[in-house]
Order: C-alpha cells, then structure tokens, then sequence
C-alpha cells in the first residue's frame, strides 16, 4: 500500500491562532511520513502540554497525549514495549527544557531510536506568554511586563553533551527544507533532535516571520577557519535597532556602538566554525584562511560544539551533527536478551482467550506475610 498525506491527517480543527508556527511543523512531519511511508499502524506521536502538544491529536496515528515535561518517558517506554513502532515526540521549549529537562539531559544516556521535535518559540504560549528558557536575558516581548532577567539554554549544546546522535535545527515555515531534518532524523538509527524555531504570533513581538526572513543562518554559509588568524575578528549580532542595522544583522564590529547594540561573537582559532557578513567571508575564502563546511563536518563533534556556541546568538538552520554508528537502547537490551527484538513485551502473551492470566501469583501473595 502506497500512503499519501491525507492518510496521516485527523479530521480535527486545529486550535492554534492563525499564523502560528505549529502549522509548518505540522505540514512537515506529514510530508516527512509520506516521504518515508511510514505505516500509521506502527506510527505513534507523543506529545507533552502546551501549544505543542494539542499537535499529535491531528494526526491519524497512534497517540500519546502525556503530562507536562514527561513526554521522553513514556516515548522510551512505548519504544521499549514494541521496538517495530516509529516513534515521534512533539514537544515545546517550556514542556522540553523547563519543566522537562532533567529528561531531555538522560534520555542521552538511552539513546532510543526515537525522534524528538521541539516547537521552539521562547514564550510558553498556552498561559499567556511568560518567558520560556530559550528566550535571550534582556529581552521584553509584549507579553512581558520587564526585560527577561534569566539567560537563555543552549538546547543544542546540551544535546550533544547528553548523547544525541543526530541534531538538527530547522525553521517552521520553511517547511520543504524542515521536512527534510525531520525525515532524516526519524531514519537515523538512534535519539536524535529537530529543534525549530518558530514565532509565536499573539505574545512574541521581537521573533516575527519577519524577524526569522532576515536573521537566519542556514548552515551551508558557515565556514571553518583553516588556520589561526593573527587578529580575532569581532562579529555582532545586531539585538536592537540602530543606524539603520535591523535587529538579527549580521556587523563588523568596529566601534563602541556596535557593540553596545549587538551580541558579540570572536573568532580567531583554526577547525572554528564562523558566521561572517558576505563581503568579509568572500575575503577569508580568498586569503584560504577559511574554507566552506563540508558533509563530514557533520561527524565532527569539535566542529558540532563550535556551531553550538554559535546558536546562542544566531539562528542557525541545518543539521548540525550525526553520529555515524551507535548502539541504541533497544540493542543494549538484545544484547543481554537475545529473544527481546523477536518476543519483546507488545508480543507476548499475557492472557488465555477468555481474558485470565497466564501467570498465577495467588500463592506468591497468600505467602506474603507484613
């Protein structure tokens, strides 16, 4: 049988404001199963609370609606139960890296192949737009009542700290290119992350789709320095408006202004990755101090590190890192159970066919003695 698109959409109204980012996910992950023909039989979406989490009922796919920041718990659980399912998390930024992320860290040290998307929009929407840990300190959207006074978490960083094997971060309305992240995740072999950025268009004022046209750097621009630079080059984000830089600009820094208004990023050391303005990356190629990324920078977890850092102040969009081989979770098991990928609990049978149990604990518990 041959899935088309319409096979995986529930017949549900969506409840997220227009213009809300959730669409473009959503139409992502569809194009992204039918890419892969995934069967909705052994598909199952789990999601936490938020925004986000209303998305895995619009889907027609087994579902998992979980509780607040538990949502990597029960997919583990589900994977572990019947290894065959194709199992995807969606997740907020508050859901995963707030109240979450004690499970977002450990689920690392699983490594179950299990795909997590995280709907990133700074703000925890769905009560009205308080700050969530990806918005940037000093920052004041409209629905703040005083510049944000926590720094922000780097999810992409933690990731690669905790043992995710593939790690990508897209853009919700760019949806052909973040079907494409989605899909290679769920076909790599092992835990892999999408963060994506989106606006969150009733409480974020400052992270619009404008906003995302002009700041976003996808990944084929960064290049790696081939050799250390004799004098480091300063290269400002622009965070507020001023001599006619718009807010995500990529300066030169030259001057106390600049700096004063932008984030701050120096680069000088050989193997760094670096974002550069178009006319000083054009002279580094030129002067072969630097070279453009290539395909197997993205197994290199020094480089992977160093466009971490990089996402802390900019946008950056593209896979990020893949770990070529590893051992996932549900092989560990295997491997001490050789019976567990052809028996494992979804088949086995724990009742006869009139419903009793196929194993007796009566005289364990008459035994029990308190």
């Amino acid at each position: 049988m041959v899935y088309k698109k319409e096979d995986y959409i529930e017949d549900f109204n969506e409840g997220w404001c227009p213009g809300c980012g959730n669409f473009g996910i959503r139409e992502a992950c569809l194009r992204a199963f039918e890419n892969l023909q995934l069967d909705p039989n052994k598909t199952v979406v789990v999601s936490g609370i938020g925004c986000s989490g209303k998305g895995a009922l619009y889907y027609k796919v087994f579902v998992a609606h979980t509780l607040h920041g538990r949502t990597l718990p029960v997919a583990i659980g589900l994977k572990l139960a019947n290894p065959e399912l194709n199992v995807i998390v969606h997740s907020g930024d508050g859901d995963c890296y707030g109240i979450g992320v004690e499970h977002f860290v450990s689920t690392g040290r699983y490594n179950p192949d299990i795909t997590l998307v995280v709907f990133d929009n700074s703000v925890y929407a769905l009560t009205k737009g308080q700050a969530s840990p990806t918005l940037k300190r000093g920052e004041k959207l409209k629905s703040l009542p005083a510049p944000n006074i926590k720094d922000a978490i780097n999810p992409i960083g933690i990731a690669l700290l905790s043992g995710y094997n593939y790690i990508a971060q897209g853009y919700a309305f760019n949806i052909e290119h973040l079907s494409n992240l989605i899909a290679g995740a769920i076909k790599h072999k092992g835990l892999s992350l999408v963060n994506v950025k989106q606006p969150c268009i009733t409480y974020d004022d400052i992270h619009t789709k404008d906003f995302y046209q002009n700041a976003l750097f996808y990944i084929n621009n960064i290049l790696i320095l081939t050799k250390d630079l004799d004098k480091p080059i300063k290269v400002g984000i622009v965070k507020r408006e001023f001599s006619n830089h718009k807010i995500g600009e990529l300066v030169i820094i030259e001057n106390e202004e600049q700096e004063k208004n932008c984030y701050v990023m120096e680069f000088k050391k050989a193997n760094e990755a670096v974002i550069l303005p178009k006319e000083k990356a054009e002279e580094l190629l030129k002067k072969e101090c630097a070279r453009k990324i290539k395909e197997e920078d993205f197994y290199d977890e020094y480089i992977a590190f160093s466009i971490a850092k990089l996402m802390l102040n900019i946008p950056i969009i593209g896979k990020i890192y893949e770990r070529k081989e590893s051992k996932t979770y549900e092989e560990r098991i295997a491997y001490n159970i050789e019976s567990y990928f052809a028996y494992p609990p979804a088949k086995q049978i724990i009742c006869d066919e009139e419903g009793n149990p196929t194993t007796d604990i009566r005289k364990i518990l008459d035994s029990f003695i308190v």
